[in-house]
């Protein structure tokens, strides 16, 4: 079955400039890498917040992919305002 986690991040609208140059950059991460990743989306939700949906063939994908995820927004920690908010599931 799919699993989806969705994460939403906050960032100053400021820093957006900052977080897209992160985003495109040559160390972001390739995702092609990650197994049992099947998609990543990534929405500008408002001004100051991002919405990031990574779609995975199933939970033991997503678990098994925690680290990496914490490797990209990790990179972003800097510029957001808070602590990402996750939720996910089938």
């Amino acid at each position: 079955m799919s699993y989806a986690r969705h994460t939403m991040t906050t960032i100053d609208a400021s820093n957006y400039d900052a977080m897209i140059a992160i985003a495109n950059g040559d160390n972001f991460g390739d995702f092609s890498q990650w197994p049992g990743l099947r998609l990543i989306r990534v929405v500008r939700v408002a001004e100051d917040r991002f919405l990031t949906t990574g779609g995975y063939i199933d939970k033991a994908s997503a678990d098994a992919n925690i680290d990496n995820a914490n490797v990209v927004f990790g990179q972003m920690a800097s510029l957001m305002n808070s602590t990402p908010v996750v939720r996910e599931g089938e």
